[in-house]
């Protein structure tokens, strides 16, 4: 699966041209990421959120409050399956 994987992506030093997010947490727990190499190649991977802990803090200056997201998710790439972790901070107004 890793060797199938490795032949997609597009071999560089820094093979990622843009990327874009799109958090759908509120919903269906799941985050949609679309990887555009910079040799034209679009690669779109699914994560599922399968557990979630959730890390209040605050600013140095005790001003503002952040919450970061700690998640366990299951990750899809065209029919290959992969677990990891998705980390993200979100900053409360």
């Amino acid at each position: 699966m890793l060797a199938s994987f490795a032949s997609m992506v597009e071999t560089s030093p820094s093979p990622r041209r843009r990327s874009t997010l799109n958090m759908m947490l509120k919903v269906d727990k799941s985050l949609k990421m679309v990887l555009e190499g910079k040799m034209g190649g679009v690669y779109r991977v699914q994560a599922d959120v399968l557990k979630e802990a959730l890390l209040p803090f605050a600013s140095k200056d005790g001003r503002t409050l952040y919450v970061m997201h700690e998640t366990l998710a299951r990750y899809t790439f065209d029919d290959i399956i992969g677990y990891g972790i998705a980390e993200y901070l979100i900053r409360n107004f």
